[in-house]
């Protein structure tokens, strides 16, 4: 039997499903929600990696911060 924060959660997953599945904001959901790469790879999308749920930050912003942005791990 599914809490009902699991079938709330499920019934906004799917609705955004339908209203944003041919839009690039979708993939911002499936990140979000961690089920990127499962769904992704289902759809025959292999070329996801972990490493593509966070951007790289530019260097400027990294140089203009003075040491208090860090790269993201994947980007070094």
């Amino acid at each position: 039997h599914l809490s009902l924060r699991r079938q709330r959660q499920m019934c906004i997953r799917d609705r955004r499903r339908v209203e944003l599945g041919l839009e690039f904001d979708r993939f911002y959901d499936l990140v979000r929600w961690g089920i990127a790469e499962q769904v992704l790879h289902a759809a025959g999308k292999l070329n996801y990696q972990p490493k593509n749920a966070l951007l790289p930050i530019p260097q400027d912003e990294i140089d203009k911060s003075k040491g208090v942005l860090k790269q993201n791990p994947d980007y070094l």
